[in-house]
Formats: structure tokens, C-alpha cells, sequence
């Protein structure tokens, strides 16, 4: 496993826990051993949300879904800023490629970055940049993004980290955009279907205009050996659209095997002011299926897995 897959698999499993698909073992933090929320004007990470009824799951796991925009605007603004010519940029390394620059004259992204054998580190500085990107329109943007990867002699292990700080505008409509944030995947591997990656993160911030959403001590691990894979978190999701926080957690962890439809067991805790929790397989009163708890008492059941993992 060299630097680039390095890179590629822990980004890869990053944007597959945060989209959708797993969940974490240990239980939901609290507030009082919370990391701080800098963007979090509200308050919202120091308030319960409402676990009551099953409407309250879909509520959860639709604002969970919410914090991908992290994931997908940062793509997208680095794609954006790249241009068949670099009369705007600045890059440090001499001949960088890809080139990147800002639609307008008087903005400036400097890209510095740094290659070796089993590392690569690289930075965007953007001040007063204009980009056009492909899904959200005109972004004036100002800030940093950095990205620190290394990988041993050997291949069998590597570290990810990446910071965030990237503040701006979205011209299109006028509100005001923030992503505050830090995160750290430490990959194990001994082939490419023999893996473990643990994700760690303090906390992770998006603000636009008066939409706020945040996971706050977070854990997320994943794991392959051959044809099963392992899911398991934990992390509180923070959303001005729920008015608080709620824990997320598996208890048990989730495994999947590649040539199924269902998890052959798991178990998914949520916890606000009540709990929600989805049980899989052989974690089911059954021993197979899917089955839905509000508060400890059993709300739905599906003997298949056609709905989405709550994640």
C-alpha cells in the first residue's frame, strides 16, 4: 500500500461513513466532555433533541446525511479551482500539477505542497477567491485546507490528517458559509481485503446562512477481512434542523457480508431526549431482519433489508 492508496482508501471510507453506511462501538458523548463548537452560536450542541416517535429516526438520519455537504463542497471547490492556466495561482512547487486559480483577477489561491516516497502534504491558503463550482453555485472564499499523509516502509500502515478552516460566501444567494474542522484516519492493512481504518475527529463544522450541522467526538472504524466487512462509530450529530444533538452508536457493531442485502448483525443506538434503536440479524428478537425500537418498544420490523442502514 503505497501513499496514493493510502490517501485514496481513507478518503474513500471517510465519504462512505459520513454519506451513509455504517455506524461505531461505545456509547453517545455528552455534553459537559463535548469539544468545543465554534460555529455553533445557537447552542445547539448543548441541547437534547427530540427522540420520540419513529418520524424522529427519518428526522436524525436525513441531518446526518446533511454533514456530506462537508465532504462534497470541499470536492467540489478543489475541482473547481483547477484551470488549464494558472495565471491567478500561486504555487510554491515548481511546475505543480494540476494547476488551480480563482475566477476573479484579484483573488488568490496558493497551493503549496510536498511529495516524497511515503508522504505528501500539501495546502490551500484562498484569499478572496471567487469559485465557480459545479454544485453550489459561486463561492467567495477565504481560508486554508490542509492534508498530511504518510505511509510506512512497508505499506502495511499510513495516517491521514486534514484541517479545515475555510470561511466565505455563497453569492448566489447571499448567505454566509463556514467549515471548521479536523480529522485523522490511521489505516492497518496487510492486502487489499484485509484492512482496519479508524477515523478520529474532535469535531467537524458546517454553517450555511442559519443551516448548521456538526459531528462532535467522533470515532468511526471500518474494517474488511475478505468477504465481511465491519462498521461501528460513535459521534454526536449537532443540527440546527433537529434544535439540538443526538448521540450516535453501535453496541454492536455492524457486519455485512459482500454477497448480502442484510447485515448478519448490529446494533444502531441513537439518543436525544429518547432513544431510537435499529437491530440487525442476528442482534433482532428473531434472529434475522431489521427491527425498530422507540424508547424500548418495538415500532416496526422488515424481514428484509430494502430500507437504508439508518446512517
Amino acid at each position: 500500500m503505497d501513499i496514493t492508496s493510502v490517501k485514496f482508501l481513507s478518503m474513500a471510507v471517510a465519504t462512505v461513513l459520513i454519506t451513509g453506511c455504517g455506524g461505531g462501538g461505545g456509547g453517545g458523548s455528552t455534553a459537559s466532555s463535548s469539544a468545543q463548537l465554534s460555529l455553533d452560536t445557537q447552542g445547539y450542541g448543548g441541547k437534547k433533541a427530540s427522540l420520540r416517535v419513529q418520524g424522529d429516526l427519518e428526522d436524525a438520519t436525513t441531518a446526518y446525511s446533511d454533514i456530506n455537504g462537508v465532504i462534497s463542497l470541499v470536492e467540489d471547490v478543489e475541482v473547481s479551482l483547477q484551470s488549464p492556466s494558472g495565471d491567478t495561482a500561486v504555487a510554491t512547487a515548481a511546475a505543480a500539477e494540476p494547476e488551480y486559480s480563482c475566477v476573479n483577477p484579484d483573488g488568490v489561491v496558493d497551493v503549496q505542497q510536498t511529495i516524497g516516497s511515503t508522504s505528501e502534504n500539501y495546502v490551500f491558503t484562498l484569499s478572496n477567491c471567487q469559485v465557480q463550482t459545479f454544485n453550489h453555485g459561486v463561492l467567495l472564499l477565504n481560508g486554508e485546507y490542509r492534508l498530511e499523509a504518510t505511509a510506512s516502509g512497508d505499506g502495511s500502515s499510513g495516517t491521514v490528517a486534514q484541517r479545515i478552516d475555510i470561511s466565505g460566501q455563497e453569492l448566489d444567494s447571499g448567505a454566509d458559509l463556514a467549515i471548521l474542522g479536523s480529522q485523522t484516519a490511521t489505516i492497518r492493512a496487510t492486502s487489499d481485503s484485509n484492512y482496519s481504518i479508524t477515523t478520529v475527529s474532535p469535531s467537524m463544522e458546517y454553517r450555511l446562512g442559519n443551516e448548521y450541522v456538526a459531528t462532535r467526538n467522533s470515532e468511526f472504524v471500518v474494517s474488511q477481512s475478505v468477504d465481511i466487512y465491519t462498521l461501528s462509530m460513535s459521534t454526536d450529530l449537532v443540527s440546527s434542523a433537529l434544535g439540538g444533538y443526538v448521540s450516535f452508536s453501535t453496541p454492536t457493531p455492524i457486519e455485512v457480508v459482500l454477497t448480502e442485502d442484510c447485515p448478519i448483525r448490529g446494533h444502531v443506538l441513537l439518543e436525544g431526549d429518547g432513544t431510537v434503536e435499529a437491530r440487525y440479524g442476528q442482534s433482532t428478537g428473531r434472529g434475522f431482519g431489521l427491527e425498530v425500537l422507540v424508547n424500548g418498544s418495538e415500532v416496526s420490523y422488515e424481514d428484509t433489508c430494502v430500507a437504508a442502514l439508518p446512517l
